[in-house]
């Protein structure tokens, strides 16, 4: 009687393991679910959190774009006063000095504004009107090229990327060279959008386009400095006429743009720096020394109407921002700042 007493005790025992057994099953399965759940809960706000973080930084960068348009549209209003209303643009207005960031609302703005039509065209190197290259234009971007170190035979690379046929110059490169990349894409065969595109062509890198970082030497304390790209001194948009302001063109554009009279680039930088030439007449007078300069006068400005904005928004960690290319329209009989207005050549988020 005892040994029948005793299997059932066993057994009993038995399935009360089992039920503790499945019962710890049971929970450690719940226990992973509502763990789960709840890191995805977690996630899910924490998406939402950075989606609403990036809207506002967003919208802070957007009011960044609006204010440099506010800089823009009074540096104009205040020429407007000038007798005569000798309108220029140039390095020590407002627009072109560095700003401290702005608070906005709970975010951080920080803006940047750059004269386009202070860099050369780009596109000009194939002409609008003959669909041929421009020898000005493309003698140009040789010098600039020279200038940066590279080989000015690269040009034709840049010719083949923009002009509508598909025959391949000594030193160009057409739509089989580039389908026989690693990762292949097409030859555009039309105008740069963008100076982006020009990272895209034969000869070109990131680097040579927007500068590379120089790692500081072996001097205590040195610190690391950038080497500027070429995006620094050429333009999609600006310079379209195919003049350049000179109140605000860097030097190396100066030198570019008249060729062998490099030593009057460096006057007219250093005569700029007393006060922007108004005019011709104005820059002759003070820099005698482009008199001799054939076809001077179509080949310079004095008053800018492209730039380029970049404002960026910060919060809480998160960044967005914002480049756009404008178009300052001042009309000729304009004589209040509402009759100036901007259009819009280039929008680009980045989060």
């Amino acid at each position: 009687m005892s040994g029948a007493s005793e299997r059932t005790l066993n057994a009993v025992k038995e399935k009360r393991g089992v039920a503790l057994i499945i019962c710890l099953l049971i929970m450690t399965i719940l226990t992973v679910i509502v763990l789960e759940f709840n890191y995805e809960v977690r996630v899910d706000a924490a998406l939402k959190g950075n989606s609403f973080l990036a809207l506002e930084a967003e919208y802070a960068a957007r009011s960044g774009v609006t204010f440099c348009k506010a800089m823009l549209r009074r540096d104009s209003a205040d020429d407007l006063m000038l007798p005569g209303n000798r309108r220029t643009d140039s390095l020590d207005e407002d627009w072109a000095l560095a700003t401290e960031p702005i608070q906005v609302a709970r975010s951080i703005v920080g803006t940047r504004i750059i004269d386009e039509d202070g860099k050369l065209c780009i596109n000009r190197v194939v002409s609008a009107e003959t669909y041929k290259p421009d020898k000005k234009a493309v003698l140009q971007l040789q010098r600039l090229l020279t200038e940066y170190g590279m080989e000015p035979e690269i040009t034709d690379t840049v010719l083949d990327w923009i002009d509508v046929d598909s025959v391949q110059r000594h030193g160009g490169a057409e739509g089989d060279y580039y389908r026989g990349l690693l990762i292949p894409y097409v030859c555009k065969n039309g105008w740069l959008r963008s100076i982006d595109e020009l990272a895209l062509v034969k000869g070109f890198t990131h680097e040579t386009v927007f500068g590379y970082r120089v790692p500081p030497g072996n001097e205590l304390f040195e610190e690391e400095q950038i080497e500027p790209g070429l995006a620094e001194y050429l333009s999609v948009f600006g310079g379209r006429s195919g003049k350049v302001n000179i109140n605000t063109a860097p030097e190396t554009v100066l030198r570019v743009m008249l060729g062998e009279n490099t030593g009057v680039a460096t006057e007219i930088v250093a005569g700029r720096i007393a006060a922007p030439f108004e005019n011709m007449a104005d820059l002759k007078q003070r820099v005698p020394a482009v008199i001799g300069i054939a076809e001077i006068g179509k080949s310079i400005a004095f008053k800018s109407n492209c730039f380029s904005i970049v404002s960026e928004g910060f919060i809480q960690g998160m960044s967005v921002r914002i480049d756009a290319v404008v178009e300052r329209i001042v009309p000729k009989d304009t004589v209040d700042v509402q009759d100036i207005s901007f259009r819009t050549l280039a929008w680009k988020v980045t989060r």
